[in-house]
């Protein structure tokens, strides 16, 4: 009788270990799969935003420079804004309203600093000169699910998009 217990005590404990040794699998399958995803989005974003501050002369008019470098990126982000080196918001943010763009300036002056990371994610972009993919978070503004992408534009200005 003892046998017989302990004998499907270990048969029960053994099919446990192989769920569990199944369920991990799945696990970092899926894992792998996200951080494949991000570490593609990134890639392309930061190959996509070379190429557009390269190909768009920045001016004077850094709300104007926005808009053009925002217009062509429609499918990416809803929303768009520059920052300086110690986190103030140098322009309107730039807003996909339908399939239209606005530049709101109401925050524009912002100071973004405070945010967790923010100075940690600047120095990051210039010592690897490449922009940076946040975790996803929700958005004080829409409560949706979003990341940021941001750029480093030159040695004093970050561009930040947001993505739904």
């Amino acid at each position: 009788m003892l046998l017989f217990k302990t004998s499907r005590y270990i048969n029960r404990k053994n099919i446990l270990k192989e769920r569990f040794k199944k369920d991990i699998y799945h696990f970092i399958e899926l894992e792998r799969k996200k951080y494949k995803l991000e570490y593609q989005l990134s890639h392309q974003l930061n190959e996509k935003l070379n190429s557009l501050t390269q190909s768009v002369p920045i001016d004077h008019n850094l709300d104007e420079w926005l808009y053009k470098i925002a217009v062509n990126l429609e499918e990416e982000c809803f929303r768009i804004y520059i920052t300086d080196k110690n986190g103030y918001q140098m322009t309107s943010n730039g807003m996909r309203v339908n399939k239209d763009w606005m530049l709101l300036p109401a925050l524009k002056g912002s100071n973004w600093s405070w945010r967790p990371f923010f100075i940690e994610n600047l120095i990051r972009m210039d010592e690897e000169n490449k922009g940076i993919l946040s975790d996803v978070y929700s958005d004080i503004e829409t409560s949706e699910s979003v990341r940021t992408f941001s750029f480093p534009i030159d040695y004093q200005l970050y561009l930040f998009i947001d993505i739904r």
